[in-house]
């Protein structure tokens, strides 16, 4: 990477920087697609309650983080040409998804973690699945508006930037950016705050909570506070960066004598690396690491994978004994 003055900005990236990156979306691509798919196989055959539903849409937004960042790849391989955004359909549709999945994943997060502490403080206090699903669903509503109504106005566009290796929705002029900004600050950056509140309060809980009469009763609310407390506790992490670019981005957005990439954005590895590792790989990453905390945390969820797993490999055997008995299987392979 550079530090040449004559050069410009948006010219100073490592190319090993890049190869990495792209192998790491490789691995979030096909494996976190795959075992969001798998997650939301599950928990779509169990028995509907709050949680279950909650970790439906969670693995099912996950599943779409993941898969969206396949454009990104080639992108990474051709010295950050456009290639695949050079199509205006993918550049447009792929990233309203994108940025809409990032909110969504946010929300459920949020909804998750309260959810969990309100059963924690008011233990007899019952969560209605209507209530829920009414809530989702008006948010959903909100996410598809917010993101078609100013594009179909004309009041935004989606531009691929080198820099950012993405597309990302420009406004027409500079009210629009600004509204764009605060939209995205609400729904994306500020919801760390009753997150984190909400995940203090359930690990003061877990850790200052007595022994009741039913202990087995006791051990899965427990059990089932700590995973979601696991699982917040992933996301704040991965999302740090994101919400430390939103306070530098606003705090050039307010100084009238600041213009970007002003002071914090005016180095190779800011300009080039630090929108898309916060805003894209590090929330794919997220998405990629849930799986692991259902299967090492959720012991249902992990004897349902072992046992498709071992029937799978039992099914390959079998037909690999059939071809054998055969003399079939020298000429698959040849």
């Amino acid at each position: 990477m550079g530090n040449d003055s004559d050069i410009p900005l948006e010219e100073q990236f490592s190319v090993t920087a890049d190869y990495v990156l792209l192998s790491i979306y490789v691995i979030v691509f096909t494996v976190g697609t795959f075992s969001n798919l798998t997650a939301f196989t599950y928990f779509y055959s169990k028995k509907k309650d709050v949680p279950t539903y909650l970790y439906l849409f969670i693995s099912l937004n996950d599943m779409i983080i993941c898969f969206m960042t396949f454009p990104v790849i080639p992108s990474l391989g051709n010295s950050r040409k456009p290639t695949l955004y050079d199509f205006p359909f993918i550049c447009t549709v792929v990233s309203m998804f994108a940025k809409g999945q990032a909110s969504f994943s946010v929300f459920l997060v949020a909804i998750l973690s309260i959810s969990r502490t309100l059963i924690l403080i008011k233990p007899f206090v019952q969560i209605p699945k209507r209530s829920i699903l009414i809530i989702v669903a008006v948010f959903l509503i909100y996410l598809i508006l917010n993101q078609t109504i100013p594009l179909v106005l004309g009041k935004t566009t989606f531009i691929y930037t080198g820099s950012e290796i993405y597309c990302w929705d420009e406004g027409i002029n500079a009210i629009w950016n600004q509204l764009d900004t605060v939209l995205d600050i609400i729904v994306q950056a500020l919801p760390i705050l009753p997150i984190t509140i909400s995940c203090i309060i359930s690990c003061v809980w877990v850790r200052t909570t007595t022994p009741s009469v039913d202990q087995d009763c006791q051990d899965k609310k427990y059990s089932a506070s700590c995973t979601i407390i696991i699982m917040t506790l992933v996301y704040i992490l991965f999302n740090i960066p994101l919400v430390a670019n939103y306070v530098l981005w606003t705090i050039i957005e307010m100084d009238k004598d600041l213009v970007y990439p002003a002071h914090f954005y005016d180095t190779p590895f800011m300009y080039n690396y630090s929108w898309n590792i916060s805003d894209i790989l590090l929330i794919s990453m997220n998405s990629l690491v849930n799986p692991i905390i259902y299967f090492s945390r959720i012991s249902s969820y992990r004897y349902w994978v072992m046992d498709k797993g071992n029937k799978f490999v039992s099914r390959y055997y079998d037909f690999s004994f059939y071809l054998k008995s055969r003399n079939l299987l020298p000429r698959v392979f040849s």
